[in-house]
């Protein structure tokens, strides 16, 4: 069973790389796009992965790795990206 971290009317916070300022917007929808699909032994399809992507008002499409629930827990993430590099 696939979970989503977000559920539509949700407020998520993301971080706008084109004004480099973290923004909120509301989830309009939810979209689970598979990656992969191979057969099984036995000629079934079967999912081998998958993107949850999270479709905002007025904004972009994020894929759930981009989508936060707090402007802390998104300074968080990106700084511990940031002293990976």
């Amino acid at each position: 069973m696939i979970e989503v971290k977000y559920n539509i009317c949700d407020e998520v916070v993301y971080l706008n790389t084109a004004t480099m300022k973290l923004e909120k917007v509301i989830v309009r929808g939810v979209r689970i796009v598979p990656t992969g699909i191979s057969k099984a032994d036995d000629g079934k399809d079967v999912l081998d992965g998958y993107v949850i992507l999270y479709e905002t008002q007025n904004g972009p499409v994020l894929a759930e790795s981009e989508a936060f629930s707090s402007e802390e827990e998104a300074r968080e993430a990106w700084r511990g990206l940031v002293d990976k590099l």
